[in-house]
């Protein structure tokens, strides 16, 4: 298979790729909100900048904060600006899932110079650095450094926790990235598992079908004309997991193969495959598939030829009100 007809299984793989990364993807959301990942993760970053344990634990993704303490950190974490971050839920407060860099600089002055005399806030931050050393010296040596850095200049010193904080969040925002793709490939196996959706067996099935491969991308081409973000596609994923569904007969099939598979190792681990593939393509996310799929259908209508006049009249678009 040359030309077109291998541009249209590949947006069509795409395609399926797409709807079933947006169905993960929402899944992976309401258990990230459920468990407040985003938050933990945060807290979690924080902790590695305000003391000097900085070891990652089970206990920051799925345990309970310690209670507070009178370092640094549990400080930083009472203040009212930073409490008021925190979303109500239910049962307890969920806790800050974001934070501007101003918040974290102007929290960690009001730390520092609490409960302290001084004549000058430069003096008052310089005793409140000294009120932490015995908790975290490592983090009260690296404020001392900036300080003196600063030339005691409280404007810098504060341009100076500010970018401390932006390299933090760099390193915070990657490690959550991480976690949710990992969220995303054990969800999209089950998702795969669930809607049988056998990647290998699907390829085959559109590289044996030209008509079937084709109308699907004509279904592709006209959800990313419809659609300019993946949100306004969100409220359309379950009507297009059931055009897939019946157009690649994926229930008949599993139902067919049971039986065998029962008795077919060969089946079993070629099944396997087939939906570890689609997880791991799964993994990679919605927001990579819609744009992968917008440049693939962007190159069939560059490649296609003109469509000669027939008096039927009948559009791709026409085509498009059912698949298979």
């Amino acid at each position: 298979m040359t030309g077109i007809p291998t541009l249209d299984v590949l947006i069509a793989l795409a395609f399926i790729f797409l709807i079933y990364s947006l169905m993960s993807s929402i899944v992976a959301e309401i258990i990230a909100d459920l468990l407040r990942l985003r938050a933990r993760n945060l807290e979690m970053y924080l902790r590695f900048m305000l003391t000097d344990d900085n070891k990652m634990r089970w206990s920051d993704i799925f345990g309970q904060r310690s209670k507070y303490k009178r370092d640094l950190f549990h400080s930083f974490l009472a203040l009212p600006s930073v409490k008021n971050l925190s979303r109500k839920r239910l049962f307890q407060k969920s806790g800050a899932s974001y934070m501007k860099a101003e918040t974290f600089v102007e929290g960690v002055i009001d730390t520092l110079v609490r409960k302290t005399d001084g004549k000058t806030e430069v003096e008052r931050i310089e005793t409140g650095i000294k009120q932490f050393v015995d908790h975290d010296q490592d983090t009260a040596q690296h404020l001392e450094r900036m300080l003196q850095k600063s030339q005691k200049d409280v404007q810098k010193f504060k341009e100076e926790l500010e970018k401390w904080f932006d390299n933090s969040m760099e390193r915070c925002a990657s490690s959550y990235k991480q976690l949710v793709q990992w969220k995303l490939l054990i969800i999209g196996f089950f998702v795969a598992m669930l809607f049988n959706v056998d990647i290998i067996l699907i390829s085959k099935k559109l590289a044996d079908n030209e008509e079937l491969a084709k109308k699907f991308a004509t279904l592709a081409t006209q959800v990313i004309e419809d659609n300019d973000n993946l949100d306004s596609l969100k409220k359309d994923f379950s009507k297009y997991n059931e055009n897939i569904q019946t157009s690649l007969g994926l229930q008949k099939v599993y139902d067919a193969s049971d039986k065998e598979m029962e008795t077919n190792e060969s089946l079993k681990h070629s099944r396997f495959l087939g939906y570890l593939i689609a997880a791991l393509g799964i993994s990679l996310g919605a927001p990579f598939w819609f744009d992968l799929l917008g440049k693939l259908v962007k190159l069939r209508s560059a490649v296609q030829p003109a469509s000669p006049a027939s008096g039927k009249g009948t559009t791709e678009k026409e085509q498009n009100k059912r698949v298979g």
